[in-house]
């Protein structure tokens, strides 16, 4: 789902063709991580517990990737919840597509985490 242009078309074919599925997507964590994702995803997807829906945003890429789709694989076994937003449905798939209103963000660079990582790397070893 994060790939295709018409995300309203695509969901309404899934609910066309079937009357039930199971989706993974990847977390907004995850889809910054990955080298993969920068360029081939387009969107961002929560679920709202509340109100039991999917929520879509035009991706916003927050820091500069540091994974690969291999290393990332790897990472599930300890951090699923994080990486993998997975959705069942039946009937319908509830979703509303939202504008995210981010001001004033940085984007986090690699140089600038590595920099604070060996940073305190440094001090622990100085102490």
């Amino acid at each position: 789902m994060e790939h295709v242009k018409d995300i309203k078309l695509f969901i309404k074919e899934l609910e066309r063709v079937s009357q039930a599925g199971y989706i993974e997507l990847p977390t907004i964590l995850e889809d910054n991580l990955v080298f993969e994702n920068k360029n081939d995803h387009l969107w961002h997807m929560e679920f709202n517990d509340v109100e039991n829906e999917l929520l879509v945003s035009k991706k916003v890429q927050f820091l500069e990737p540091v994974l690969t789709v291999s290393t990332s694989k790897r990472f599930l076994k300890y951090f699923r919840q994080s990486l993998v937003l997975e959705l069942h449905w039946e009937n319908s798939i509830e979703f509303k597509m939202v504008e995210r209103t981010i001001e004033n963000y940085q984007k986090l660079s690699r140089l600038s985490l590595f920099r604070k990582f060996f940073s305190k790397l440094l001090r622990n070893i100085i102490r």
